[in-house]
């Protein structure tokens, strides 16, 4: 697995040996980025990990490749599962889950955190 970090903006980037590509958002309880503790915050370019936020300038800035970008940009486009977005929640007693984000009814700037699905564990 390659794993690429980013300083401002995506916090990690994992392409797995199922050639999918994981891009992570980490939060932990109790720490506030001028949002509620936990949450995907709204930015100007649209809600945090939103496809118009997971923009080229952003992923060129976490370590990718000009093909990686377009790789990443197209999958997300086409909704097609090779790109995953993760929430990556941490809890009080240290408990780290992952679960998948998804477009908030195919928006582009606004997502959702589907806690009910499928529990991704690393």
């Amino acid at each position: 697995m390659t794993v690429y970090n980013g300083s401002t903006g995506i916090d990690s980037i994992y392409k797995g040996k199922d050639g999918k590509i994981y891009i992570v958002e980490s939060k932990t309880t109790g720490v506030s980025e001028g949002c509620k503790a936990g949450s995907l915050c709204n930015t100007t370019s649209g809600k945090q990990m939103s496809q118009d936020w997971i923009n080229k300038e952003r992923l060129e800035a976490a370590g990718l490749s000009d093909a990686e970008v377009k790789k990443v940009l197209r999958g997300l486009d086409r909704d097609n599962g090779t790109v995953v977005r993760l929430y990556s929640g941490t809890n009080a007693k240290g408990e780290t889950r992952f679960y998948e984000i998804k477009d908030k009814n195919g928006s582009k700037t606004d997502v959702v955190v589907d806690r009910a699905g499928n529990e991704y564990q690393f």
